[in-house]
């Protein structure tokens, strides 16, 4: 795959705008990804870049990937627990298999995990 054809979330340009990002005069103070993976690269920018993770900048993932709780990562996140997600779905499918018509909503309030990824002087 050539470099202009390459999807957006390849290494080079993963690294692209972070980069560019991190080392401009109007630094973030604190920058929230998309994916943990994604802030997993993001602060492996800034470290490269010197700069001190929470100090200098503090990040924030979403997902809440059991590797976030590890201590070479203590990264903040952001977690919607797949397991009630699963149960919720199962169960609509279960209703709507049975008979029910009538439309159902529900909302999973997420939950934010605070670790020293975003905790600053």
């Amino acid at each position: 795959m050539s470099k202009s054809s390459a999807p957006p979330w390849t290494p080079p340009t993963s690294e692209a705008l972070p980069l560019r990002l991190l080392s401009g005069r109007r630094r973030p103070r604190a920058v929230f990804c998309w994916t943990d993976y994604v802030a997993f690269e993001v602060i492996g920018v800034a470290k490269e870049l010197g700069l001190s993770v929470s100090e200098d900048v503090a990040f924030v993932g979403y997902d809440n990937t059991h590797y976030c709780a590890l201590p070479q990562h203590s990264l903040t996140s952001v977690g919607q627990p797949g397991q009630l997600q699963g149960m919720q779905a199962t169960r609509l499918l279960l209703e709507r298999i049975e008979g029910r018509k009538a439309p159902e909503h529900f909302a999973i309030e997420p939950i934010q995990v605070v670790r020293d990824c975003s905790l600053g002087s």
